[in-house]
């Protein structure tokens, strides 16, 4: 308790973990694994278009998304089609100031991608291994 008191003090806090994105094929696994057993509510569904989907994941189909809460834990769950290998998964983060990240990413050469919306814009960004991260303003 000491140690993360002396922590918060020491290191300025300036990212948040958002959520967490995965993949599964079976809708019903909603209901029965992540409502039932692990006690998820969730808070609501939507459909990802094609255009979206092929700008931030490379795959041009419309996917179903949930978006489930667990106290303070959010998961979004992508449906994909039947059995198929395409991957959403990715690391959500609040950051202050994403903007200032977003430019770092771009200044040294990783993937990223910056979707404008009259809402807020879709930035995500990836290292060199292909890991996804979705940046939000905190």
């Amino acid at each position: 308790m000491i140690l993360a008191l002396l922590a918060a003090a020491l290191f300025k806090t300036d990212m948040k973990l958002q959520h967490i994105a995965i993949a599964i094929h079976d809708i019903e696994e909603i209901e029965k694994f992540y409502v039932n057993i692990l006690g998820f509510e969730i808070l609501r569904s939507f459909v990802l278009d094609k255009t979206l989907a092929e700008k931030i994941f490379n795959y041009p189909v419309s996917i179903k998304v949930f978006y489930l809460k667990h106290g303070d834990f959010e998961l979004e769950v992508f449906i994909r089609p039947g059995a198929s290998r395409l991957c959403f998964n990715h690391i959500c983060i609040s950051v202050s100031n994403r903007e200032e990240y977003y430019r770092k990413v771009v200044k040294k050469g990783y993937n990223s991608v910056c979707i404008k919306r009259e809402t807020s814009d879709l930035i995500f960004i990836s290292d060199k291994c292909n890991n996804l991260f979705e940046l939000k303003e905190l």
